[in-house]
C-alpha cells in the first residue's frame, strides 16, 4: 500500500485498505488518505463504512440494484 501512496499517479484504486491492517497499520492508512486527497482522485471500494466515511462522495451499489 506504500508503494500506491507514494507513487506519483493521478489516480488510486483500492478495495478494503485496511482489511489487514493492525490499529497502527489502519492510522497509518487514514493519516495518508488525508495528505493524498487534494493530489489526485482516490477511489475507495469497501464494505466497510470506517474505510469510506472520510470520502467526499459516496456510491452504494445496492442503490442500482434491480431487486
Amino acid at each position: 500500500m506504500a508503494l500506491a501512496f507514494y507513487s506519483a499517479t493521478k489516480i488510486l484504486l483500492l478495495d478494503e485498505p485496511t482489511t489487514n491492517l493492525d490499529k497502527r497499520g489502519s492510522q497509518w492508512f487514514y493519516y495518508e488518505m488525508e495528505k493524498t486527497e487534494s493530489d489526485r482522485l482516490l477511489i475507495l471500494a469497501s464494505n466497510q463504512e470506517n474505510e469510506y466515511n472520510k470520502c467526499d462522495s459516496v456510491l452504494d451499489l445496492s442503490d442500482f440494484k434491480d431487486y
